[in-house]
């Protein structure tokens, strides 16, 4: 597991981990993320949207990313997290939902067509993430 430390606008840095896999290249930017064959997109990052609860949070989150997801393309998983797989034209676009107290962490993969096969790949690795602490 590697750990990382996600900064959110106006909030205090949420600590992470995630089982990073051996084919997936650090890209180097502010925000921990990776380059692989076939992603146009690999990367983690939190986000402070409003709400009560965890639920009121993710939920909130996932409106920012989808306009629609349809029932066979999400996963409500243990502890309030959400897997979504979504296509959009050739690319799919995946995301873990993650809540911690006061926001949610977002495992991101935008996968072009030829890199679809690797969403289970990808799922398996954001399946790891998990808060660490703040």
């Amino acid at each position: 597991m590697t750990k990382f430390t996600l900064n959110v606008d106006g909030e205090p840095p949420v600590a992470v981990e995630l089982a990073v896999p051996s084919a997936w290249r650090p890209d180097g930017g502010a925000d921990p993320a990776w380059s692989r064959e076939g992603a146009l997109m690999l990367s983690l990052v939190a986000v402070s949207p409003s709400g009560d609860d965890d639920a009121a949070r993710v939920g909130r989150a996932i409106r920012m990313q989808y306009d629609a997801v349809g029932a066979d393309e999400r996963t409500d998983l243990p502890d309030g997290r959400v897997w979504i797989a979504h296509r959009e034209g050739e690319n799919v676009h995946a995301r873990m939902f993650v809540p911690y107290p006061g926001g949610v962490v977002m495992g991101v993969a935008i996968l072009g067509s030829e890199g679809a096969g690797a969403l289970p790949e990808v799922r398996a690795a954001f399946d790891t993430l998990k808060i660490v602490g703040p």
